[in-house]
């Protein structure tokens, strides 16, 4: 997995790095206009998963699967180690990116975030999770650009969700108010380990059809 590892660095080093670059940029010039931590945490987490997903366009371009297999790996390697590099990009970019924020937090005399924001942007961590839980088995399946659409869906449902929510939710009111009550730390951890199963099930899913597909 090593070796996979540092390629898709490699990868993501000549093809992603300027992607990475402007989006933390826009992400801190936006955290000065809204005055929001976990905006720009969010923001750059998930341009990071979504670029580090890119690679495996990478690995199917050219018909260089084939010589990808048969070098000293497994198809189930192959397919945790897109999990494993996707999310350890996630996971750097988020905690880089706190960083940075709380630097130029402190700098501007606005002082240290509060633990709201610091819980709002640990939420976007079971995001991150998601992503690639919901494209790679696509991508495995049908190749990159169906992957891709399937994100674009997973968009779109979230979006028209809470659309639907806040124009016709009233009916919700009671299940948000009683979500409200509950503690925030504990809200975070149960998301977390909801992520974590979703993204088991999902690595699962993606070794099978890995095992099956045919190159």
């Amino acid at each position: 997995m090593k070796g996979l590892i540092v390629k898709d660095l490699a990868l993501l080093r000549q093809a992603g790095s300027k992607i990475l670059f402007f989006a933390l940029v826009w992400g801190v010039v936006m955290t000065f206009v809204m005055d929001d931590i976990s905006f720009t945490t969010g923001w750059v987490v998930l341009i990071a998963v979504i670029v580090s997903l890119s690679t495996l366009s990478y690995d199917e371009y050219d018909n260089c699967m084939p010589f990808l297999m048969s070098m000293p790996t497994s198809r189930r390697i192959y397919a945790a180690e897109k999990y494993v590099f996707s999310l350890l990009c996630g996971f750097i970019a988020w905690l880089c990116t706190l960083v940075i924020m709380i630097v130029c937090s402190l700098t501007t005399g606005k002082g240290f975030p509060g633990a709201e924001d610091f819980l709002g942007s640990v939420m976007f961590l079971p995001v991150m999770m998601l992503v690639p839980s919901v494209t790679l088995p696509a991508q495995f399946k049908w190749g990159a650009q169906k992957g891709r659409n399937a994100l674009f869906i997973l968009f779109g449902v979230v979006f028209v969700a809470g659309f639907l929510i806040e124009k016709f939710g009233s009916g919700l009111a009671g299940a948000a108010a009683k979500l409200e009550t509950l503690p925030m730390g504990g809200f975070v951890l149960g998301c977390m380990a909801a992520g974590v199963v979703i993204t088991l099930a999902s690595v699962f899913l993606s070794i099978r059809i890995m095992e099956k597909k045919e190159f």
